[in-house]
């Protein structure tokens, strides 16, 4: 309940100093965009995807079995049976 008091007086006092920044407006040139639209259809034109998406999948599996062999050996160590 204090915390909950607390926490919201620090919110109030931190939204009180961000309301006086003012307002931040960025604006970007829409043939930037399209540009940049144009050389990624390029590398997408260049890179065999099939070969991309495969090499992206591999690593996505080697590092939830990485994940899982450490989660594994967590449990083990905590386990007191040795």
């Amino acid at each position: 309940m204090i915390s909950e008091g607390f926490l919201g007086l620090i919110l109030a006092l931190v939204k009180g100093i961000l309301d006086l920044v003012p307002d931040i407006d960025i604006t970007i040139p829409a043939n930037v965009l399209a540009s940049a639209g144009q050389y990624l259809v390029a590398a997408f034109y260049i890179l065999p995807m099939g070969t991309v998406f495969t090499i992206c999948g591999i690593l996505v599996l080697l590092q939830a079995f990485r994940i899982a062999v450490s989660i594994i050996k967590t449990i083990w160590a905590l386990l007191p049976l040795v």
